[in-house]
């Protein structure tokens, strides 16, 4: 059993004396583990990066086994980022997410797009955004998505102010306040690409988000919790 594909590293974890257990996201593949030899050499260690992208060989003498990689980098996303603690943040948050969300072996080629573009932003200070927006690309990629379109009572596109915590759809501000307290905040930015994300916009994208993906993804695993990392994506 043998393929070939891109793929984002997620975590690499030391194996016995020289190599690393590697879980990968591959772009036809879907989640992808296996044995890298030498993995904790000086040469081949700095490559294995949450986040990093690279092209894999997996090979297995029965499709059911932990197989063997070999590897060649294509892009060292965390090495721009060393200085940027939000960027740093988010890559490292988005590949726990994945590799805690995602089944093994079921190819998810457009999650694996959505987490390119999203490791490809160019400016430090979208990164927050962008990284709220994968999460919720996230929840929809595993078949938990937000209908952020229109009012779920009114049926209006306009001046969507909140979501139901229950059913994941929009309500506008006018039908929304009388139970406000009881709706999760939605930010602009999430329904209008041109509205501004501010630090309190960013915070309560990410509360939305949580909200789902522990209700939806993290339900049932134990000792299975958010990342850490998403704390620092905010200030």
């Amino acid at each position: 059993m043998e393929w070939q594909d891109d793929a984002i590293v997620l975590s690499a974890r030391r194996w016995r004396e020289n190599g690393m257990l590697l879980t990968v996201l591959s772009a036809q593949h879907g989640l992808a583990r296996g044995l890298l030899h030498g993995g904790q050499s000086k040469k081949k260690s700095p490559h294995l990066q949450a986040g990093n992208v690279v092209h894999v060989q997996w090979r297995a003498r029965l499709a059911e086994q932990l197989g063997h990689f070999t590897l060649e980098v294509l892009k060292n996303i965390s090495a721009r980022w060393l200085s940027a603690p939000a960027p740093l943040a988010c890559v490292g948050s988005a590949c726990h997410l994945l590799e805690i969300c995602c089944a093994e072996g079921h190819p998810m080629p457009q999650l694996f797009d959505e987490t390119i573009k999203l490791f490809e932003t160019d400016h430090a200070d979208d990164w927050p955004a962008r990284y709220v927006m994968w999460e919720i690309s996230l929840l929809s990629e595993l078949g938990y998505g937000l209908d952020l379109s229109r009012c779920a009572l009114t049926g209006i596109a306009e001046n969507l102010a909140f979501v139901s915590p229950k059913t994941g759809r929009a309500v506008c501000l006018d039908a929304g306040k009388a139970w406000e307290g009881k709706l999760l905040p939605l930010p602009a930015f999430l329904t209008s690409p041109n509205a501004p994300a501010e630090k309190r916009d960013i915070q309560q994208g990410l509360a939305l988000a949580a909200h789902f993906i522990e209700r939806h993804l993290l339900a049932g695993k134990r000792h299975t919790k958010l990342p850490e990392l998403r704390k620092l994506i905010v200030g």
